[in-house]
């Protein structure tokens, strides 16, 4: 948002509106001298203008409370400069009251930075105190304090010069005698205002352009070799001695404060140019961002709040079903089991009957099962165990059932030899009154049942036969 800017100028006081590309200025209606008069005509300026869109006041003035200073430090960069500048112009004692301070880097072309050299300005703290507290009244917010010399770097930057090349631009503003020692990229090197308010003879205006050039020359080790006057001002360029190589130029005519003012409304108060102290000048940002932030940890808060009850209620939601389905299942599980129960009392009765009626001389399978425990090494863990009626072999009056036999499982330590044990539960099985012959075992690579290949790895072991 653009800002409402005070131009102060020569005694006259400019209020500054930008309205889209134009801007309205309101000018006081007494002449300010001294700082309790500005007081008195700011405040009623800006109480009694015009309503705006913005509330930001940035202050605008040639007055000689702002001190324009050139100092060297080593290099450096950010907050170390702007100290060892305070220092610097601390120790050569430019004003005797706390100050604040703007600064502009000045790097010459080619220079790798950070620069050497500053264009420092610098302001009393306590009128700057007293004019924010002043704003602050008329229920706006200073963010800033310039000099007039920044608000003519886009007259400086519309000169077609090299850009490394210095030049002298001498304006006529208001009653005001304008030098700025610039460069067309738009750098300040230096700049005076001088009254002109009397009128001032031709004599004394050339002499004032004299000394800004030897100033240059002396203190920024330039040599000037262009100088720009306002239309209003090309009386100065007959019989000024300005010494060889140097030209003048007539430019158009000078500038007014609201035009000045107008070409500022877009600064930034975060500027290091802005001699306002940063903790004033950002205090509304700042607070806008605390703003911002406070209302982002609430946000945030209240997002994780509504997330963590959203989540329990899910929880004890799914903790629930979870609960109501592990009845099911375990409702399931016991029918299964019940099922299993009369599924197994059927075959135990039907086995009986079967003995009953097929073995009555040798209940051949009910004393394999009954006795299988007995037969079994001690080594031996039995995983299945199969007992299958051949119902085409047998014959014969009284029937002799022939039976096929499968075990199967797995050593009881891993590492436990299989041959010997097979060996064992082999003999076993062949005794009376068993008499049970092995088809295929364990270690045995005649031909036979066919055998998995699971049941031939470490630590198993299989037995194939048929009783006689």
């Amino acid at each position: 948002m653009a800002l409402r800017v005070v131009v102060w100028v020569q005694g006259d006081l400019y209020l500054v509106d930008p309205a889209g590309s134009q801007a309205r200025s309101q000018e006081a209606s007494h002449s300010v001298s001294t700082p309790e008069e500005l007081a008195v005509e700011l405040r009623v300026l800006l109480s009694q203008g015009k309503r705006a869109s913005s509330k930001s006041v940035l202050f605008v003035t040639d007055s000689q409370l702002l001190l324009p200073a050139l100092e060297e430090v080593p290099p450096a960069d950010g907050k170390l400069a702007a100290k060892l500048l305070a220092k610097r112009v601390e120790k050569a004692k430019l004003i005797n009251e706390p100050f604040s301070l703007g600064i502009q880097p000045i790097v010459q072309p080619g220079d790798k930075p950070p620069p050497r050299r500053y264009l420092v300005t610098v302001g009393p703290l306590a009128w700057m105190k007293q004019l924010d507290a002043l704003v602050t009244e008329t229920g706006h917010i200073l963010v800033g304090v310039l000099p007039l010399a920044v608000g003519l770097r886009p007259q400086l930057k519309q000169v077609s010069s090299p850009a490394g090349q210095p030049f002298l631009m001498v304006l006529g503003i208001e009653k005001a005698l304008y030098q700025v020692v610039g460069r067309s990229d738009g750098t300040i090197l230096f700049y005076r205002s001088l009254s002109m308010a009397g009128g001032g003879t031709l004599d004394g205006l050339q002499r004032e352009v004299r000394r800004t050039l030897l100033f240059a020359e002396q203190k920024l080790n330039l040599k000037i070799p262009l100088i720009l006057l306002s239309q209003e001002l090309e009386s100065l360029q007959a019989g000024m001695e300005l010494g060889e190589g140097v030209g003048v130029q007539i430019l158009g005519r000078g500038l007014t404060a609201p035009v000045v003012g107008a070409s500022l409304a877009r600064f930034s108060p975060a500027s290091d140019e802005n001699v306002l102290p940063r903790e004033i000048a950002l205090r509304e940002l700042t607070r806008r961002w605390r703003m911002a932030l406070n209302l982002g940890l609430v946000g945030m808060i209240a997002f994780t709040v509504a997330w963590v009850a959203t989540k329990s209620v899910e929880h004890y939601s799914l903790l629930a079903r979870c609960l109501q389905e592990e009845g099911f299942r375990k409702q399931e599980q016991r029918n299964v089991e019940r099922l299993q129960n009369e599924l197994r009392e059927y075959f135990r009765d039907a086995d009986g009957v079967r003995v009953v009626e097929e073995e009555t001389l040798v209940p051949v399978a009910e004393l394999i099962v009954r006795s299988l425990p007995e037969l079994m090494p001690t080594g031996f863990l039995l995983n299945r165990c199969q007992i299958l009626l051949e119902e085409k072999i047998a014959g014969g009056a009284p029937p002799q059932p022939v039976y096929q036999i499968r075990l199967e499982g797995r050593t009881r330590n891993q590492n436990e030899a299989v041959l010997p044990l097979v060996a064992k539960l082999r003999e076993n099985l062949e005794k009376k009154p068993w008499e049970i012959v092995a088809d295929a075992s364990s270690g045995e690579a005649r031909a036979g049942p066919e055998v998995s290949a699971e049941l031939k790895g470490p630590g198993r072991f299989y037995f194939y036969g048929h009783t006689r």
